[in-house]
């Protein structure tokens, strides 16, 4: 796992969560597993910060090494136990909820959550989620809150009134609304945007999309391919600081033997963002030792930009485990950083020109803030740069406390 570019070195603490993984997944059972130096609260930190840990738990469980600390399998078994209850308690009310939408003609389909643990893992309890995403056509958006309302979930994207102005504003630049219900304490989303960016996926209503039977229920996904692309484009755009996403697609490529790769590069042409592609390939061959696709094999290995940005959140993730232990960081060199990466991602300079607009866009925040009628609203646009930039003081203020 030497990756180019590069000189810092993953820890023993990161590299034994990887192969808990990779043994997971029935490879190298009879590897030794186990670094002769372990940090055990590092290494259970990365496994719950990085939603590793239920695989975790059944990997060190199955391996029965007297190595391993009884109560770091006693911490990762009470984790693993108590998502188990959540999960069972997620899936039955996102079946309800899909099932009430479609009663009241709402098209919806899942996009990760349990149906996607369903498929890669058939078990609910091995990959961890802290809400329900479904997607929705853009119309239905006001059905679908109205029927949220009724199920007793409350707004947590804006608590506010907000002019029709502002709500306009809000549906163009969001992608989804939050919602969570105190009684079930479950947290909901509501996506009419399947990503931020254009996928090059066609609208909701002809999207190739099929049907999982979960729970007695059959829940609506997208097809393989384009589910694949969504789950890279959303790492990607996450700078991919949970391995679990990489998890996922690791292990969706592996069971997925009749994947039609050329459809997949077609999306990512499209979008102009060969490069997630490429990155995604990149970071699957250094850390989960997955082979690159031949179709793509030469055209991956010769991306420097790509190279760049899995270098980038390789990094990031070492830097984690270096500075485990403190809360404090530099939140506006991070915030840096950040805006840096995604303009490295983003290709083309409408691409490029969209993300630097939108960073400008008044949000919900500013709305809170001033309150202001339709007639002056072109004046958020004044006052943004000087509340954005209050915020992101007074956060990175609250980070050093």
């Amino acid at each position: 796992m030497i990756y180019r570019k590069s000189s810092k070195k993953i820890s023993p603490e990161l590299l034994l969560l990887l192969h808990c993984v990779n043994l997971n997944m029935g490879k190298e059972k009879n590897h030794i597993l186990l670094p002769q130096s372990v940090n055990w609260d590092l290494f259970l930190h990365l496994a719950v910060y990085h939603r590793l840990f239920p695989l975790a738990y059944k990997t060190l469980c199955s391996l029965n090494n007297p190595a391993v600390p009884a109560e770091v399998i006693n911490a990762l078994q009470q984790e693993y136990r108590q998502n188990a209850l959540r999960s069972l308690c997620m899936t039955g009310e996102m079946v309800r909820i899909i099932n009430s939408f479609e009663e009241n003609g709402i098209q919806c389909l899942v996009l990760k959550g349990h149906p996607l643990a369903f498929k890669l893992y058939g078990d609910f309890a091995l990959r961890p989620s802290k809400d329900i995403d479904i997607l929705v056509e853009p119309q239905k958006l006001e059905k679908a809150e109205k029927i949220l309302k009724e199920e007793g979930y409350i707004n947590n994207t804006y608590d506010f009134p907000m002019t029709p102005r502002q709500k306009r504003s809000q549906i163009n630049q969001l992608k989804h609304y939050n919602y969570f219900n105190s009684e079930r304490n479950i947290c909901l989303e509501i996506h009419w945007k399947i990503h931020h960016i254009d996928l090059g996926l066609p609208a909701l209503s002809n999207l190739c999309t099929r049907k999982l039977e979960i729970a007695g229920s059959m829940v609506p996904v997208m097809a393989d391919e384009e589910w694949l692309w969504f789950l890279m484009v959303h790492g990607c755009g996450h700078k991919w600081f949970r391995l679990r996403w990489l998890c996922d697609i690791d292990r969706f490529m592996r069971q997925s033997n009749c994947l039609d790769w050329d459809k997949i590069i077609f999306m990512a042409n499209k979008s102009e963002f060969k490069v997630i592609l490429h990155q995604t390939m990149i970071l699957l061959k250094e850390l989960f030792a997955l082979p690159i696709p031949a179709g793509m094999k030469q055209s991956v290995l010769h991306d420097d930009k790509a190279w760049d940005l899995a270098k980038t959140v390789i990094n990031k993730l070492v830097d984690q485990e270096d500075n485990i232990s403190e809360l404090q960081f530099l939140y506006l060199k991070n915030l840096i950083l950040i805006i840096n990466y995604n303009l490295k991602l983003y290709s083309g300079f409408s691409n490029k020109l969209a993300y630097i607009s939108s960073l400008c866009k008044p949000i919900g925040q500013d709305y809170k803030l001033i309150s202001l009628p339709d007639s002056l609203y072109p004046l958020y646009y004044f006052i943004r740069p000087f509340a954005w930039l209050w915020r992101r003081i007074s956060i990175a203020r609250g980070n050093t406390l």
